[in-house]
């Protein structure tokens, strides 16, 4: 198996404990697979928010990756009879 892999399977490991939505307007966070590498995520409001990330390939090549994106959430398009969603 290759080492990158290797090393990512225990990155992920080792910092990726439990999750829990600590609230607030900004979200960190790592991508396991391919590709590997660093994601955030920022609430401009209730309804709408950012995201990007930035990854590497851990083939030969070693690619970039990067994207970012606009949100748009509806939180009514489901409905939950506890909790939300």
């Amino acid at each position: 198996m290759n080492r990158r892999i290797v090393l990512a399977i225990m990155i992920a490991i080792f910092l990726g404990g439990p999750a829990k939505a600590g609230g607030g307007d900004f979200g960190l966070g790592i991508i396991v697979g391919e590709p590997t590498g660093f994601v955030g995520k920022y609430y401009l409001s209730n309804r709408n928010a950012i995201d990007g990330a930035v990854g590497w390939s851990l083939e030969k090549n070693n690619y970039m990756h990067l994207h970012g994106d606009y949100l748009f959430h509806n939180w009514d398009l489901i409905d939950v009879d506890e909790g939300s969603m």
